[in-house]
């Protein structure tokens, strides 16, 4: 399973994650823990997650970039204003803040008999992954033509028919306007994903 967004996406057993907040079920039937051998989480973009704080005595949470021109950046933006806090200064924080709810929903699964593997999208937290040996051991890279990438962005970059709006070889001339992965990225993605989990056998 390779999913992404606020609380990782990922199959719960509960309608609720180990933080006790409200998540997206992918399937509604009933399984146990002992129904499933591995879960794996794609991270997706740093912002899509909740970054919570506190203006005017009251507690607040966004879910975009306050680059954006959307939502409610300017709640951020007041916040970052009245806290003397910069870009990177909300940034680090969310990574932060990102990086331990990882390590939690990660651990609450292995305690349950369930093995975790990681994929990422972007950048954001690959660095506190490395550092992260429990993170670390669980991480997927993606290999392709003899060179290997940390995510699924740096694949795109080196490797435009990773990218839908450029696979003419399943759309034909005219593909989707679409930054997401081609059908070969997805297929690439599978096979580094059985490898990691052939390595564990």
């Amino acid at each position: 399973m390779v999913c992404g967004l606020e609380k990782y996406r990922t199959l719960h057993i509960d309608p609720y994650s180990p933080s006790g907040a409200p998540t997206v079920i992918l399937s509604y039937e009933k399984y146990s823990y002992e129904d499933i051998d591995y879960i794996i989480i794609q991270l997706s973009q740093l912002f899509r997650n909740r970054f919570y704080f506190e203006l005017g005595g009251h507690k607040c949470h966004t879910n975009v970039s306050p680059r954006a021109d959307y939502g409610d950046y300017k709640l951020l933006l007041k916040w970052m204003e009245d806290n003397d806090k910069t870009y990177d200064d909300w940034q680090k924080e969310l990574s932060e803040a990102q990086y331990r709810r990882l390590v939690k929903e990660l651990k609450f699964y292995e305690e349950k008999g369930i093995k975790t593997k990681i994929l990422s999208w972007e950048d954001d937290l690959i660095t506190y992954i490395k550092n992260d040996t429990f993170l670390n051991e669980r991480f997927i890279t993606l290999d392709y033509k003899g060179r290997t990438y940390d995510n699924i962005q740096k694949l795109q970059h080196n490797h435009k028919e990773m990218i839908i709006e450029y696979d003419y070889e399943f759309f034909g001339d005219n593909p989707p306007k679409d930054h997401h992965p081609s059908k070969l990225c997805h297929r690439v993605i599978a096979d580094n994903i059985i490898k990691s989990i052939e390595k564990d056998i």
